[in-house]
């Protein structure tokens, strides 16, 4: 059936006064090593780069590696526009969405492997550990709790984004691709 004359268009891309063939409502999808290109260059920016591959790092060791990152950052592209809103020059979001690992996937050995890891699952100590602000979602949730916690994240980060005209890109993890992006960032 050809539905190329059918007037009727879906309403969510109508209604965000959007074109769906636009891609708007999708993030940048990268590889780590192409997030690397793009972040580095500066002294910050190889700051940025290092802490979001030592914090990746530490989730693959404990075998958190099935899932993507959203990471927003002040020169994912460019430089971020003036505002009135600061912005340390080594910050960078990171929102995990994923998988738990194969040891943890019953409710009770989760919830201790989250009394253990608490140092990479609490975005005040990421801070503290690895420099960035980080935040996870458990994707072994039921689908509504994901759900809700991805709108919470992509309404804030959105907003950020927005403000202080920053980039929001998606990477996946696990990739072997870190250990190549690692060697890609000059020391300052």
């Amino acid at each position: 059936m050809d539905t190329s004359a059918d007037p009727v268009q879906p309403a969510l891309p109508l209604a965000l006064g959007v074109r769906p063939d636009e891609g708007l409502l999708t993030l940048p999808h990268l590889s780590i090593v192409e997030a690397t290109r793009r972040l580095t260059g500066t002294p910050q920016g190889n700051d940025r780069v290092r802490s979001v591959l030592a914090y990746r790092q530490t989730l693959a060791l404990l075998g958190l590696t099935h899932g993507f990152q959203w990471l927003m950052s002040p020169a994912v592209r460019g430089p971020a526009r003036r505002s009135s809103h600061s912005v340390h020059q080594t910050d960078v979001d990171i929102v995990t969405f994923c998988r738990r690992p194969a040891t943890a996937t019953l409710d009770g050995a989760w919830c201790r492997f989250v009394d253990v890891n608490q140092p990479l699952l609490d975005p005040s100590r990421v801070w503290a550990g690895f420099g960035c602000r980080a935040y996870f979602v458990d994707l072994g949730l039921p689908p509504e709790a994901v759900v809700a916690q991805a709108r919470l994240w992509f309404d804030v980060l959105s907003r950020q984004r927005h403000e202080m005209g920053l980039e929001l890109i998606e990477v996946p993890l696990g990739e072997a691709d870190d250990a190549v992006a690692a060697r890609m960032v000059t020391w300052s």
